[in-house]
């Protein structure tokens, strides 16, 4: 405030405006908090699902693959043919089930090279989004020098009202009114995009349980798989005495 009492006169129009500026930031600062407590347990989540997927289900669900394509290949070794058309084809159903088996494995190498590719893709992205929050780091550790260095200059008693000019005033007034600008041009720009961050946020993390139930349930049609596979190889045994 001046010495008349009118905070105009500081580039400020009242107490309130500046009080209100700062509640407005805080309210931001709270709410891409929260945003980003919400994607860092997105986060977390994905990588489960992605272990749990591929790490755990892809591999159980290859296993069964290898093991039904031995038991095919055993109960057509041990088919008895009673003539030559037989045997034929018998050995046209073998090379047929090496065929199905090979264009499934080929399919399967272009889904999982089409997955690398679009991780490829994501990862150069983190990559690129890490030195934006380096960068941002940057910025607050040089702003921190910058005030700690003033504060320096006040400890050692340099006084910074002495000998300023009327123009020195009228251009740090000035400053105060463009701060003010800047700061409520920020918070209308962010308000908007504050909030639909965090609604995006919501709808992935509801999308992620979702496939994490999913992955628990085609989980149990593997382990279903792999009780119909031990009961198939009880009859191939029998049929190989």
């Amino acid at each position: 405030m001046s010495n008349n009492g009118n905070y105009k006169d500081l580039g400020i129009n009242s107490p309130k405006e500046l009080f209100n500026l700062e509640t407005e930031v805080y309210k931001s600062k709270v709410k891409i908090e929260q945003s980003r407590a919400l994607i860092e347990e997105n986060r977390m989540m994905i990588l489960s699902n992605y272990s749990s997927a591929f790490t755990g289900n892809r591999r159980m669900a290859l296993s069964n693959t290898e093991e039904v394509y031995v038991n095919r290949i055993t109960i057509l070794d041990n088919m008895v043919s009673n003539s030559e058309p037989e045997a034929d084809y018998i050995k046209i159903q073998k090379e047929k089930n090496r065929l199905e088996y090979t264009l499934h494995k080929a399919n399967i190498n272009t889904q999982t090279l089409e997955v690398s590719e679009r991780m490829a893709a994501v990862n150069a992205e983190l990559v690129k989004i890490n030195r934006q929050i380096m960068e941002t780091n940057k910025i607050i550790v040089e702003f921190n020098a910058a005030q700690i260095e003033a504060n320096t200059k006040l400890l050692e008693g340099e006084k910074i009202s002495e000998n300023v000019s009327p123009e020195e005033m009228k251009k740090e007034i000035n400053s105060n009114k463009l701060f003010i600008i800047q700061i409520q041009s920020i918070i209308a720009s962010l308000s908007d995009k504050v909030e639909k961050v965090f609604s995006k946020s919501s709808a992935n993390n509801e999308n992620l349980m979702k496939n994490k139930d999913e992955i628990y349930t085609r989980r149990n049609e593997i382990l279903e798989n792999r009780e119909a596979i031990e009961r198939n190889k009880e009859r191939i045994e029998a049929l190989m005495q």
